[in-house]
């Protein structure tokens, strides 16, 4: 995951520098590495080179920025819930350390709000904007499965005989989602 929030982030404020500002985002690398020097980790290296192409994305579109924002923030709720784990399994003073699960705090909900109100916004800026930031959404998914499977050693990955390339499809059936 550090892949691809460094990689996005980094690519974010040399193409719209501020973009993730205007939309009150909480950079996520910035968090990742403190969470790891909390559990006594090195920080990642800088891995996000080569790993995907981000010139690829359109982040001047703003229903393409929505669309991956909603990924991104959403994945903060989600975030929320895992840190109540963390709290079952960590010394409670170390876990209160951690941010990159919670990083609008202990109420994430607040924040989630005043976000779909800016997205609601962007969608409503023309006919085809929803569809856009749904393509968007669901590209930043794809992106966001294909960084969890590759931090999964290929040994470790029930369908990997070969070094071939994971597909989504494989993910969504490795996981019984649907879709394609």
């Amino acid at each position: 995951i550090a892949r691809l929030h460094q990689g996005m982030e980094e690519h974010l404020d040399c193409v719209l520098p501020g973009a993730l500002m205007q939309w009150q985002f909480q950079a996520r690398m910035p968090l990742i590495r403190s969470d790891l020097a909390v559990l006594g980790k090195n920080s990642p290296p800088n891995v996000s080179e080569g790993f995907l192409d981000w010139h690829s994305v359109d982040f001047l579109s703003e229903t393409v920025l929505a669309g991956w924002l909603y990924v991104l923030e959403g994945s903060a709720l989600g975030g929320a819930v895992i840190y109540k784990h963390l709290r079952q399994v960590l010394a409670a003073d170390k876990a209160d350390q951690l941010r990159f699960f919670r990083p609008y705090g202990n109420n994430p909900v607040n924040h989630w709000r005043e976000f779909q109100q800016r997205l609601l916004a962007v969608a409503n800026t023309h006919p085809d904007a929803p569809t856009q930031i749904i393509d968007a959404a669901n590209q930043a998914f794809d992106w966001y499965a294909r960084a969890i499977l590759e931090s999964i050693p290929i040994q470790n990955r029930p369908w990997a005989l070969t070094r071939s390339p994971v597909t989504l499809a494989r993910w969504r059936s490795f996981l019984h989602v649907g879709g394609s």
